[in-house]
């Protein structure tokens, strides 16, 4: 029982340090995505990030609904609060 123990945290030890060899290798960066791919996310590019009128939840401006310059979360909070949305 010793034995398979020693040896699995050999195997244990033996992973941790390729896998930190390998990020300092790679340089811990993450794939790069060519800028017209779609769902290319720049990060140096922050999006606006507004409260929902009805619940107050903050939530990106691209997946919200401003009706009226009122930003909401949902089309669901928009017609809760009596707006008239399509």
């Amino acid at each position: 029982m010793g034995r398979v123990l020693f040896f699995l945290v050999l195997a244990a030890v033996v992973w941790i340090a390729y896998k930190s060899w390998a990020r300092k290798r790679d340089g811990d960066q993450p794939p790069r995505v060519p800028k017209g791919a779609p769902g290319n996310l720049n990060t140096n590019e922050k999006e606006a990030i507004y409260p929902c009128k009805h619940c107050g939840a903050y939530s990106p401006l691209s997946s919200g609904v401003m009706v009226e310059g009122r930003f909401y979360c949902g089309l669901a909070h928009a017609k809760a609060e009596g707006e008239k949305v399509q």
